[in-house]
């Protein structure tokens, strides 16, 4: 019976291979070129990213007795890459009287929202918001530092956070380079 069984294996190795690897998820096609495309997203598409509030890190905190303090200007950068790449994002954006309105990259998206929040340790709702909030500004929003991104299509969120209302009419640029030297620069003004 041992015998039988040790001739047998190659066979069911090779079955159960067959079987696994039909099972794996297949990745979408890879792109041809390397591409970006960068818009300023409006509330209907700030909303679509989390319909709930109390998860959704793009809406502006804010109450009945003070209103918004901030502004929160969202734009999405989509990213087709065919190879593994280095990217680079930076930006700027001023108002209507050359004051700057800040960049918040990830690591300073949750320090906002960690003095921004009203979270209590017996509240398990609050609690668990509060990760997913987090959880997706990890996943989201744009690092202060360089990005390695590997072959396929990349949606990213860049945050500018300013005094509410940011006066207007604002500009902002936004420049993305990469380690085999493509430049990309985007101007927007904000009216």
């Amino acid at each position: 019976m041992r015998d039988r069984l040790y001739r047998y294996f190659p066979i069911f190795f090779f079955v159960a291979l067959v079987f696994l690897s039909s099972c794996a998820t297949k990745p979408k096609s890879i792109p041809s070129t390397y591409s970006v495309n960068i818009q300023k997203i409006d509330e209907s598409e700030i909303l679509a990213i989390h319909s709930s509030k109390d998860v959704n890190p793009f809406i502006e905190p804010g109450s009945l007795l003070r209103g918004k303090v901030n502004e929160f200007v969202v734009f999405k950068i989509d990213i087709s890459n065919d190879h593994v790449r280095t990217i680079r994002i930076d930006s700027i954006m001023q108002d209507k009287d050359q004051n700057y309105i800040e960049v918040y990259y990830a690591d300073r998206f949750v320090e906002y929202w960690d003095q921004n929040s009203t979270r209590t340790s017996t509240d398990k709702t609050t609690l668990s918001n509060y990760a997913k909030k987090v959880s997706l500004i990890k996943k989201v929003v744009v690092r202060a530092d360089t990005i390695t991104i590997n072959p396929g299509e990349y949606t990213y969120y860049l945050v500018f956070v300013g005094p509410y209302p940011i006066k207007r009419p604002a500009h902002a640029q936004i420049d993305i380079s990469t380690n085999d030297g493509e430049y990309n620069s985007f101007e927007f003004q904000l009216q």
